[in-house]
């Protein structure tokens, strides 16, 4: 059994291909949902309803403390299911091949005493993509060539938890406490898709900065590309195509030899027939405003005193 695991917030843009397509790899899902405010619970939920194996796990927790949840998702799946082998994905992110194998098959005989690892391929919008379609990975088919050095993500065997109870690192490029030989997967990659539209970036950037901020230990590097979208929305800017393309850069460990290449994703039509999402799912105002509603109760429960009634 292959387990996904991840955090969500406000992906109703792009989390019904997550899954659809994901579930070309894995058996099933737990996600851990930080308090969604538009249709990704709803969607989640017609999805589980059409038979796909997913558990969502709330979070009540606004801090964006990534490593602490994803370490607390591993434990969770290691106690309640089977899973030979988890794979920490973002629900930005698709398991893909430019080869017509079976990924799964693939993965399941993979050596089950070493660390694998696959790279990145960031997608990124361009002025050819059709904003009429609504499927992030039909429209976008663009990304940073194949010769950047981009960052690798882990794929974890039940047997490497077992053995050393790894430790995660921040944003699942790599792990503590294991000397298992680390292997990397050419042959594997991982669609990234950090950027999808304007309104989407406006709200990542707005709910995602606040909530960096919320963070008593956050470092002053942490967030720092949020930010600028976030200061740029604060004063009536546009998120143009070059700040999302800047943004889809800082993603990467370099940006020498800047091309792009077209490589659509090798997956089934299904995976990209949308029954649950909508156009314009993504309201940033809308996102960033309840977000600071749950920020403002946080504090004042901290501080104390009566509530109103």
């Amino acid at each position: 059994m292959i387990t996904a695991i991840g955090m969500i917030k406000n992906a109703a843009d792009i989390i019904e291909t997550f899954i659809r397509c994901n579930s070309m790899v894995c058996d099933n899902f737990v996600l851990l949902d930080n308090m969604s405010d538009d249709n990704t619970p709803v969607i989640l939920q017609k999805l589980i309803e059409e038979g796909f194996r997913i558990e969502v796990i709330p979070d009540k927790e606004s801090a964006y403390k990534q490593q602490e949840k994803m370490m607390m998702l591993l434990d969770y799946v290691m106690e309640h299911y089977e899973s030979d082998f988890i794979i920490p994905l973002d629900d930005d992110e698709i398991i893909t091949s430019d080869t017509d194998m079976d990924v799964k098959e693939y993965i399941e005989s993979l050596d089950r005493d070493k660390l694998h690892f696959y790279l990145w391929r960031n997608y990124v919008p361009t002025e050819e993509d059709d904003p009429s379609e609504i499927c992030v990975p039909k429209r976008l088919n663009f990304c940073y060539g194949s010769k950047m050095k981009t960052f690798p993500k882990v794929i974890l065997s039940r047997r490497v938890v077992e053995k050393d109870h790894p430790i995660l690192q921040m944003g699942n490029h790599n792990v503590d406490g294991t000397d298992a030989e680390k292997v990397i997967l050419y042959n594997l990659h991982l669609a990234h898709y950090p950027c999808r539209s304007e309104a989407q970036i406006a709200s990542k950037a707005l709910v995602g900065w606040t909530n960096l901020l919320a963070l008593p230990n956050r470092r002053e590097c942490d967030g720092f590309h949020w930010r600028k979208a976030y200061d740029i929305v604060k004063n009536n800017g546009k998120i143009d195509i070059d700040l999302q393309w800047e943004i889809c850069g800082m993603y990467m460990l370099s940006l020498d030899n800047l091309e792009l290449e077209y490589r659509p994703l090798l997956l089934p039509d299904k995976c990209f027939e949308l029954k649950y999402t909508g156009p314009n799912e993504i309201d940033p105002m809308r996102n960033y405003m309840n977000n600071v509603e749950s920020l403002a109760q946080k504090y004042a429960d901290l501080s104390g005193g009566d509530r109103p009634v």
